[in-house]
């Protein structure tokens, strides 16, 4: 066997072996959450109770869908629920993750591996699984931050958007600054969709929309003179921008001021 047959064998055991290590930690992940009662839908019932909302919104999207967004009081009960369905979404996201880029490897394979007069054209298949990827990345870094918040009692909002009692997102968001001081702004510290929607973002359009316009409502609320958040990436300075975001010292932002920097937006209210 040659060195790049031999080298395409290892590349497909070590594929298969990944499958095979996703497979069993997603049938784990599932048992458990078969077995304790899946967080989300926990949270998502919770949230459901008119009792236990501080703020509430609702939003039709284009599927026709009515989308619920609920800040919650913060009560132990409240951040509890709110830790573990966070915690649960982030590693859901992590084994999306990994789903991800093994679908990303096999694509590759498929491709090297015919021959060349009639190799179709996977390319474009594996991009869109690394970018699925990434973003089950990204979404698994918020969801730990929102658990890490809710475990150590930060002072801030946590909003949950919710489909018929189940959970599509969640937010958390603060009028304070890093200091503790109160400020004249409502700061999104953390927003993220559940990873199922980024699987297959036509299951549930419009969670970020619902997010952003119960955001504008709890800050007019809190009397709160505008929005302010950080934005990692073109795919969310471009969301943000449609939402009605400027940079913070009141520049339009415009698509050619996209970057994979954080940039600090600002959407005024009055």
């Amino acid at each position: 066997m040659g060195a790049r047959n031999r080298g395409i064998a290892s590349t497909v055991q070590s594929v298969n072996q990944d499958r095979i290590t996703t497979r069993v930690q997603l049938a784990d992940f599932k048992r458990t959450n078969s077995r304790i009662g899946s967080a989300s839908q926990q949270l998502g019932a919770f949230a459901a109770d008119q009792a236990n909302a501080a703020h509430r919104t609702s939003l039709v999207n284009r599927s026709g869908q009515r989308l619920t967004s609920v800040t919650l009081h913060n009560t132990p009960e409240a951040t509890g629920l709110i830790d573990r369905a966070a915690t649960s979404m982030a590693r859901e996201a992590q084994l999306g993750k990994s789903k991800s880029l093994n679908a990303a490897q096999r694509a590759w394979l498929a491709d090297i591996m015919q021959p060349t007069w009639s190799r179709p054209t996977h390319g474009a298949a594996v991009m869109g699984h690394l970018q699925t990827a990434r973003r089950l990345e990204e979404s698994s870094r918020v969801f730990d931050t929102i658990a890490t918040a809710a475990q150590n009692n930060f002072p801030a909002d946590f909003s949950v958007v919710s489909k018929r009692g189940r959970v599509q997102g969640l937010m958390q968001s603060t009028n304070l600054d890093w200091a503790g001081r109160q400020t004249e702004n409502t700061a999104i510290g953390f927003l993220g969709t559940h990873p199922r929607n980024i699987r297959n973002p036509q299951r549930t359009p419009g969670v970020g929309t619902a997010m952003i316009g119960h955001a504008r409502e709890l800050a007019r609320v809190n009397n709160s003179r505008a929005i302010t958040l950080g934005a990692e990436g073109a795919e969310a300075q471009g969301f943000y921008r449609h939402q009605g975001f400027q940079h913070e010292d009141g520049r339009a932002l415009q698509p050619e001021h996209f970057s994979h920097r954080t940039l600090p937006l600002k959407l005024p209210l009055r």
